[in-house]
């Protein structure tokens, strides 16, 4: 009798054997997290800050892990991103989707999607009206649980600062060579305020960097009760909240650039409590939400650098500036 080969890569579904992740460890121990990192994938999104784009986005997916199961399933994660890469409308519904998908097909109630991707805006120089192609980067991610979930989006940008620090000695040299110092300590006194609100006056500068991040509360299945923001409202913030750098700049722009940001000399940590209030007087950002901006500083005249962070329910940052009523 001649043997029939037994068929390829026929697996019963209920064949336990084959299926290891879902096996029992031999050490009971619940896992807090297991992810899947250094993975890209494309997503569509829409969004008003640039309409309908693809976006390819750095991916973390993962959830917790009971101490019944072995390991995680990874071609269902896989299979997650690929499903919501398709179209999902914004980013932090992509993210949702995914987590959402992982929670099911890992029959894990915790789970999360965090997609990070960067997008080139075509914006315009002040002056001369040039094109200027600024980087972002555009954040958005999901951590969803029974008791209670979180979405949130953020976007980043590169600004430029300038120390307040050193204006009031080059106020006195300035006002010192123009013989503005001899009058009364009124007379110098509104020549001094006259100088800072009109006259670029000098103190070092340097680039940086603002991140603000919103999330707002999520139900197990994702879905959010109040609306997640979107980046063309995020990029109104960090617009009103710190000055952004533009690649393209004539001379004209460079001064434009340069003054305005005299005009409103900031420390770092200037840079996330304005950004914060700018926030707090959004329309778009629910009193529901958490808020976290984070900002950088890469000191132009120090071997080091500097960094500050401000997270706060928006509804306390009404309340303490007096925006109950955004604007």
């Amino acid at each position: 009798m001649t043997a029939v080969p037994a068929a390829k890569n026929k697996v019963p579904a209920a064949d336990w054997e084959h299926d290891v992740p879902a096996q029992a460890p031999e050490m009971p121990l619940a896992v807090d997290e297991v992810s899947i990192f250094n993975q890209r994938a494309p997503f569509t999104v829409t969004d008003p800050l640039f309409g309908s784009a693809v976006v390819l986005c750095d991916v973390v997916v993962g959830c917790t892990l009971t101490e019944r199961q072995r390991g995680i399933h990874m071609s269902r994660m896989e299979t997650a991103m690929g499903d919501a890469s398709r179209g999902s409308g914004t980013l932090a519904n992509a993210a949702s989707l995914v987590a959402r998908q992982v929670s099911g097909t890992q029959r894990m109630p915790d789970s999360w999607a965090s997609l990070r991707g960067e997008w080139i805006l075509a914006n315009q120089t002040r002056v001369t009206g040039l094109p200027s192609r600024d980087r972002v980067v555009l954040g958005a991610a999901a951590r969803l649980a029974p008791e209670a979930g979180r979405v949130e989006v953020s976007l980043s940008a590169t600004t430029m600062t300038a120390c307040p620090c050193m204006q009031a000695y080059a106020l006195d040299d300035l006002l010192a060579h123009f013989g503005r110092d001899n009058g009364s300590p009124e007379e110098v006194a509104a020549a001094r305020s006259a100088a800072r609100a009109e006259v670029p006056v000098a103190t070092h500068s340097q680039k940086g960097r603002v991140t603000v991040t919103v999330s707002v509360p999520a139900a197990p299945d994702g879905r959010c009760a109040v609306p997640v923001p979107m980046y063309a409202d995020l990029m109104d913030v960090v617009g009103d909240g710190t000055t952004l750098t533009s690649e393209m700049l004539k001379r004209p722009d460079e001064y434009e650039m340069v003054k305005r940001v005299h005009l409103r000399a900031q420390f770092v940590e200037d840079v996330v409590r304005d950004t914060a209030a700018a926030v707090a007087r959004h329309a778009a950002v629910a009193s529901e939400a958490t808020l976290t901006v984070a900002a950088e500083s890469y000191e132009s005249i120090h071997g080091h650098d500097i960094r500050a962070r401000l997270t706060r329910s928006v509804s306390e940052l009404r309340a303490r500036l007096g925006d109950a009523a955004p604007r």
